[in-house]
């Protein structure tokens, strides 16, 4: 049984002024997401992964705009919406992970404050006494103490914080959290109990997610399906799996072969050669093509269409893995 769509993303486009030009954030962006389901998005760094999780809930920074398309929430789009008409959204059905805490956490309050802030910001009728009530939960829920809720931010350790930052996006009982790389800059330990805990709630509370990540082998313990962007564009869409074994586009197989198997036999590691472009000057055609070793005449003159290759797979390229 086919699962009923929660988010639908058309034609998703966005720029940043600056003093050199507009920047191509991200460009023509298209995909959609069920109920209960986790979507990985994978990219280097520069590739448009954090613009297009803060596109979704409206948070882009004043030199960011919104060009063109839609983001449907249970069919309602949320670009043309005032900011007064997106606070039933924003916080409480839609929610975002930062990849630093800090950005999430005010420095001067208490943490265990700021999530009933959140709380009180869903439903009025809390009382003081019931709110820390839910935040201790929340707390102990993503493993905090909640003998810490009345510490302050820089009394946190990095992996508390997160933790925290977390409890605080749940705090809005959302149906859809927005991971964006919450685990950068955490030592390999603390990430892999972070993955876990996030993991864990998620299967609880039936949420949908968006895991953002530039490391494609945390996305494959994450996410059943699996979306690789490059320099705005989405590259390759489809279950995680089906990419891992049958990569179309070059850009994704280029990832895969960056990081180590843990096992099967011994490979080289090659690293991808060259730089992402200038998106203020981005090259004609597939944005990939000067860094493609398979990158035909076409692919310098022409934008790729965003091909079916059945069962959920798509890609957008002139020369595709299968016929190389």
């Amino acid at each position: 049984m086919e699962k009923e769509t929660l988010l639908k993303v058309e034609n998703l486009s966005v720029r940043y002024a600056t003093r050199a030009g507009d920047v191509s954030a991200v460009d023509d962006v298209s995909f959609d997401l069920a109920r209960g389901e986790v979507l990985g998005v994978a990219g280097e760094s520069g590739c448009g992964k954090t613009t297009l999780a803060l596109s979704l809930l409206r948070l882009l920074p004043q030199s960011g705009r919104i060009l063109r398309g839609r983001v449907l929430l249970d069919g309602t789009d949320l670009l043309p919406l005032s900011e007064e008409a997106m606070l039933p959204f924003r916080w409480r059905r839609i929610a975002i992970i930062f990849q630093d805490a800090m950005n999430s956490l005010h420095p001067v309050y208490r943490v265990g404050d700021q999530v009933c802030e959140v709380l009180h910001s869903r439903d009025a009728s809390l009382s003081r006494r019931q709110a820390r009530a839910r935040a201790a939960e929340l707390f102990a829920m993503t493993g905090v103490d909640p003998a810490m809720m009345d510490g302050y931010p820089h009394e946190f350790s990095g992996g508390m914080r997160q933790r925290a930052a977390i409890a605080m996006a749940l705090a809005g009982n959302p149906e859809l959290v927005v991971a964006d790389e919450p685990t950068t800059g955490l030592d390999v330990i603390v990430q892999d109990s972070i993955l876990r805990e996030i993991r864990s709630l998620q299967e609880r509370l039936g949420m949908s997610l968006i895991y953002i990540s530039h490391d494609i082998a945390v996305l494959a313990e994450t996410s059943r399906r699996l979306a690789v962007m490059y320099a705005g564009r989405l590259a390759e869409l489809g279950e995680s799996v089906e990419l891992f074994d049958h990569s179309l586009h070059p850009y994704t197989r280029a990832l895969l072969v960056s990081f180590p198997k843990l096992h099967g036999p011994l490979r080289r590691i090659s690293p991808l050669a060259g730089e992402p472009p200038d998106l203020l000057h981005p090259p004609s055609g597939c944005r990939f093509h000067p860094r493609c070793p398979l990158a035909l005449e076409i692919c310098a003159a022409r934008v790729p269409g965003w091909k079916d290759y059945g069962g959920g797979h798509y890609a957008a390229c002139w020369n595709p893995m299968e016929a190389a």
